[in-house]
């Protein structure tokens, strides 16, 4: 199976998230935090894909299925989102590696780090699949620990493990300032995506393995602040204080659960958002 994009996928997939030709005056770096930005803007965090495929169906995607998923902006999971990712960026000439990361077992989720953006042997780690904004690149030179960084609800730092083996994402409350360890990563290529995902077939078929199958959610990250359908909760952040508001009632039927994806999320097949609503809140939950 080959992990590629030609350059019209890439062309096509700049158009889908607005992203126009590097400025002669743009650095490597700027240019890398802008696509990224975008990225969260116009493809969304979202299960919906999963909880529409019957239960016996359900499998991890193909190449040829996460392309077209990203390609048409349906977004999807962290196994499409940074899968994608990286071989977009390679595709326009960033030289990217996609490497194993543990978010609550093993090997279930990446990271794509980013080689030689400023200068020869630099490293940035970029994380468009965990659900938070992560909205720029986050350099990778700090000695022990980088300083804090806030985007939208999210404030982290990343720090390397006591053997220097792994870097931890270290996100901090807003409410109580406590630290919590989120996810550890560490930089060695995965060579073969197919043997080096495979862990990740569990995110698809195991109930048991992420929340994924018994809840809903779909977001993303707009300039005036994240979205978010919860279960049946359509949630705002107020970019004033970062938090996150309840917007209006929660949602009763799957008519306006489809207006509210529409609206919020233009790029989702609404199909795919009906048979989600329909199966978790009109049928057992599995």
């Amino acid at each position: 199976m080959q992990y590629a994009l030609t350059a019209e996928e890439a062309k096509q997939f700049s158009q889908r998230i607005k992203i126009d030709s590097k400025r002669e005056d743009q650095s490597n770096l700027d240019y890398l935090n802008q696509i990224v930005q975008h990225f969260q803007e116009y493809i969304p965090f979202q299960n919906a894909f999963l909880l529409a495929t019957p239960v016996e169906k359900r499998r991890r995607l193909t190449w040829d299925e996460v392309k077209n998923d990203l390609l048409s902006g349906q977004g999807g999971l962290c196994y499409s989102l940074n899968l994608f990712f990286h071989i977009y960026l390679n595709a326009i000439g960033y030289k990217t590696d996609l490497a194993l990361s543990t978010y609550s077992s093993p090997n279930d989720h990446t990271v794509i780090i980013v080689n030689d953006v400023i200068q020869n042997s630099d490293k940035y780690m970029i994380d468009v699949g965990s659900g938070y904004a992560s909205s720029v690149a986050l350099p990778l030179d700090f000695e022990d620990e980088s300083p804090y960084y806030s985007f939208s609800y999210t404030t982290l730092k990343l720090k390397w493990d006591e053997n220097k083996q792994n870097i931890l994402r270290i996100h901090k409350s807003q409410k109580t300032g406590q630290e919590k360890v989120v996810l550890k990563f560490h930089l060695v290529p995965i060579q073969d995506y197919f043997v080096g995902l495979a862990e990740q077939e569990r995110i698809f078929t195991d109930p048991t393995f992420t929340p994924f199958h018994r809840i809903l959610c779909i977001l993303s990250f707009n300039k005036d602040g994240a979205r978010i359908l919860e279960g049946r909760q359509l949630v705002r952040e107020n970019i004033q204080t970062n938090m996150l508001q309840n917007e209006g009632d929660e949602i009763q039927d799957e008519n306006t659960f489809a207006e509210i994806c529409a609206k919020e999320f233009p790029s989702l097949n609404l199909e795919t958002c009906r048979n989600a609503y329909n199966h978790l809140f009109n049928k057992p939950v599995i």
